[in-house]
C-alpha cells in the first residue's frame, strides 16, 4: 500500500509500505483505508480480492496482472476507478505512482466513494 503520510504536522510526504510479514485483519485494513495505493496483483486466477477490498476502503487499486478480466464491464466505469499496470513494469511502478498528482487521487477517490456500494456483497 502506499499513504501519504504527515511529517511534523507541516508537509506531507510519500510513504511506501510494504512487507512479506503476516498482519492481522484489523492492521491490513487499517493500512489499506490509510493508503492512496493498493496492489491488487493476480492472484490464482485473474482476479483478486485484493481489488474489492481496495474499494471498499477507498484505496485506489493497481491491477498488476497482464490479463485481469473485470466484471459489469456495462455498469462500471473500471478505468476511472483502478490503474492497469503491466507485470514486467512493476519495477517502474512507485516512481509512476508518486508522480501522480493530488487532483488525480482525490478524483480517482471521489469515483471509489460513489460506486463502492455496487461491490458490496
Amino acid at each position: 500500500a502506499m499513504a501519504t503520510a504527515a511529517a511534523g504536522g507541516r508537509r506531507r510526504l510519500p510513504a511506501v509500505i510494504y512487507s512479506n510479514a503476516s498482519v492481522g485483519s484489523g492492521q491490513y485494513h487499517a493500512e489499506m483505508a490509510a493508503s492512496d495505493f493498493c496492489l491488487a496483483p493476480m492472484g490464482s486466477t485473474s482476479w483478486t480480492l485484493r481489488l474489492y477490498d481496495a474499494l471498499l476502503l477507498g484505496c485506489i487499486p493497481i491491477l498488476l496482472s497482464d490479463h485481469v478480466a473485470l466484471p459489469w464491464a456495462g455498469r462500471v466505469e473500471w478505468r476511472a476507478l483502478v490503474l492497469k499496470w503491466p507485470q514486467a513494469e512493476a519495477a517502474r511502478l512507485p516512481t509512476y505512482l508518486l508522480s501522480i498528482g493530488q487532483s488525480e487521487v482525490r478524483a480517482r477517490r471521489r469515483a471509489i466513494l460513489a460506486q463502492r456500494h455496487r461491490f458490496e456483497w
